[in-house]
């Protein structure tokens, strides 16, 4: 909601090809921007995008899907295999297509685009809570949290398009937006 944020997000991406390059060899984009990029996507709403983002990382890898520095197929420039950071912010940006932990709400396939409506996943977010998620032809069929803490429920946003009535443990609160608040009861881990 931040203009001046906004403007120097839009900023790198008029000039992702210059200031996305770590070093003044090759031309292309390092891993690392190019995660961050499928985050901050994720995070603003734009799920095609950060799709893409991570697309474009995964066809830049190489032959052991390992992350380099510098992996410019145009002019050759290869070097610094197993870039380590790049390679731990994909993870997240993966992750958070799935399941995110934003303002005091779980958020559950909130950066996953259109055309992904089946998935299972079972991540960590914050508090020590662990979500299980199993969505089948766009329906969200479970939705289990976990914990090791006293935490009794926590409220979690389903967008509303993944049917979140009728689980068992699941009670709605609120429709805010494309999404529908419902509250979870946490079971121990």
């Amino acid at each position: 909601d931040n203009e001046l944020q906004r403007g120097g997000i839009d900023s790198y991406f008029i000039n992702e090809n210059k200031t996305g390059n770590m070093y003044a060899v090759g031309t292309g984009v390092c891993p690392w921007y190019k995660v961050w990029k499928a985050i901050v996507l994720g995070r603003l709403g734009e799920t095609e995008a950060a799709y893409q983002a991570i697309k474009s990382t995964i066809n830049n890898t190489g032959n052991f899907d390992e992350m380099y520095e510098i992996n410019d197929c145009e002019t050759g420039t290869i070097f610094r295999p197993w870039f380590g950071t790049a390679a731990g912010m994909f993870i997240q940006a993966v992750n958070e297509m799935f399941v995110k932990y934003e303002n005091g709400l779980i958020y559950i396939g909130a950066s996953l685009p259109q055309e992904i409506n089946n998935f299972s996943c079972r991540l960590a977010v914050s508090n020590g809570i662990i979500v299980e998620a199993t969505v089948q032809n766009g329906n969200i069929v479970r939705l289990r949290l976990a914990s090791r803490t006293n935490i009794k429920s926590i409220d979690v946003a389903v967008l509303s398009k993944l049917s979140p009535e009728g689980l068992y443990g699941v009670n709605i609160k609120k429709s805010i937006g494309d999404y529908k608040i419902v509250q979870c009861k946490v079971m121990e881990d």
